[in-house]
């Protein structure tokens, strides 16, 4: 069942806010990821201001990097899943009141910063969704408005993890694109009445392989450290998690593992 959102101003504000460090840190892996030929056409249009790059994303300043991909550059499908069940409205940064936020604050700070840095990539087609499961639906949330929709985005209800990245996958497989791929954002295991531990686990790795079989690639990017290395790895697959940590200083290691995406080649 599909629920779309729109964020509030305020709401959109504060996810802003948050979203700084990680923006400044994605903006550069998206600057570097252009090719000669990219980076010298966008500055002969005059639509790559390289004093003005700061402004990318924050301020919806679409003079200060768009430029067209170079014929034949791949283009990524990419589709961002935010995990909003109920155990995601956990605190943050519990030592710090400056940078004191929940889980889900930390989540949507982070897809609104893929999307907003990302999607200003030519060669990039994103959509932005949230999901929970509530009385034995699963709601997939659709975010309109472009990625100031993702701050539209509460916790509450269970997580039905697997049949919610299904729903991702065949959404995404649906985008003409060389390449496509699937990232949640997430603090944890899937949890809803009937469907979790073990099996709840199994099924969301089988959900992955068949996307893998289907031509689309998958990374989950965990919050707040709630999954440990081995037990990603079994749920996930080797290679397709990150736990990012504080969410102030991931953008350099979140950074890294995108990358490989930025160019629209594997």
């Amino acid at each position: 069942m599909e629920e779309p959102v729109r964020g509030s101003a305020y709401g959109i504000a504060r996810m802003k806010e948050r979203a700084k460090p990680l923006v400044s840190a994605l903006e550069r892996i998206a600057w570097a990821s252009l090719s000669p030929i990219e980076l010298e056409r966008a500055r002969d249009r005059g639509s790559v201001d390289d004093g003005a790059l700061h402004r990318l994303a924050l301020h919806g300043d679409a003079d200060v990097f768009e430029c067209p991909p170079d014929e034949g550059t791949p283009t990524v499908a990419l589709s961002l899943l935010v995990d909003c069940s109920g155990s995601m409205n956990a605190a943050t940064d519990r030592g710090s009141s400056e940078y004191r936020t929940t889980r889900i604050g930390d989540a949507t700070a982070v897809a609104f910063a893929i999307a907003s840095v990302f999607g200003r990539r030519s060669n990039f087609r994103i959509h932005v969704a949230g999901h929970h499961e509530h009385r034995g639906r699963v709601i997939y949330q659709p975010c309109e408005g472009g990625p100031e929709g993702i701050a539209g985005l509460d916790a509450y209800g269970n997580n039905a993890d697997g049949h919610a990245i299904a729903h991702a996958v065949k959404r995404v497989r649906a985008v003409p694109a060389t390449r496509r791929v699937v990232v949640l954002v997430a603090d944890g295991y899937p949890s809803a009445p009937g469907y979790g531990g073990h099996a709840g686990m199994r099924h969301v790795r089988n959900v992955i392989e068949g996307a893998k079989w289907a031509g689309v690639e998958f990374l989950a990017i965990g919050v707040e450290g709630c999954l440990d290395a081995s037990t990603a790895r079994a749920m996930y697959g080797p290679g397709r998690f990150v736990d990012i940590g504080p969410v102030r200083n991931a953008g350099p290691f979140l950074g890294r593992y995108l990358a490989r995406f930025a160019g629209g080649t594997a």
